[in-house]
């Protein structure tokens, strides 16, 4: 099993979510702030590990990005957590890696 707590600068909404492996699927559970994606992806996600990789066109996950806004750090933190759960990503790996930044310069004036 694999938790991920999202803090989404951009729209201050904050994401918790699992991923668990269950035989051929990847099971999802989200528990967020926004209600958007509390309403695309409801209580739970199954993703067969070939949807959760990407390879399939009808991917709940490809839907969920083509229906999320386009900013939306949810779909990648889904994929990344799905890798971790199948094991395509080292869980040892992924804790040691620092966090991720983005920072918005502010425009000069001139």
């Amino acid at each position: 099993m694999v938790d991920i707590e999202l803090k989404a600068p951009i729209c201050d909404h904050v994401h918790k979510i699992t991923a668990e492996n269950e035989g051929d699927n990847i099971v999802i559970t989200i528990e967020s702030t926004c209600n958007q994606i509390g309403k695309l992806v409801g209580e739970k996600m199954v993703l067969t590990k070939k949807e959760a990789m990407g390879i399939t066109n009808n991917s709940p996950l490809n839907q969920l990005r083509k229906d999320s806004e386009s900013q939306c750090f949810v779909p990648p933190a889904i994929a990344t957590a799905c890798g971790i759960a199948s094991g395509r990503i080292s869980k040892r790996l992924a804790q040691n890696v620092e966090n991720t930044k983005m920072e918005i310069k502010k425009e000069k004036e001139e």
